[in-house]
């Protein structure tokens, strides 16, 4: 059920990248990135500007937002996003905990 916010998951970071809207603003409005998780499945995932907390580990990411995505921008082929909420919690793992790569790939047709 995507209603949920209270998912716990552990993946590695891939990808960051500010998501800016120049027409409006040069100010960030978000921070996009893609995860991957053991099974090498990749995710979008999006923090906004007033929850910005960089961060290059691997990590267990507890209480966020599973959406589908609307319209055409898809950094990954998924029909789904992570967003991060305010109760989100991130917490850093020792790299030996588990191995889970640093990057992954999808074919495009």
């Amino acid at each position: 059920m995507l209603l949920r916010d209270d998912w716990l998951i552990r993946v590695q970071l891939c990808r960051m990248w500010e998501f800016i809207n120049y027409k409006r603003s040069p100010d960030m409005i978000c921070l996009d990135m893609i995860i991957i998780d053991e099974k090498r499945t990749l995710m979008h995932a999006v923090i906004w500007k007033n929850q910005v907390n960089k961060f290059r580990d691997v990590i267990i990411i507890r209480n966020f937002k599973v959406s589908e995505i609307l319209g055409d921008y898809r950094p990954v082929q998924s029909n789904f996003k992570i967003t991060f909420l305010r109760i989100t919690a991130i917490q850093k793992l020792p790299d030996d905990i588990v191995h889970i790569p640093l990057n992954g790939f999808q074919f495009i047709q």
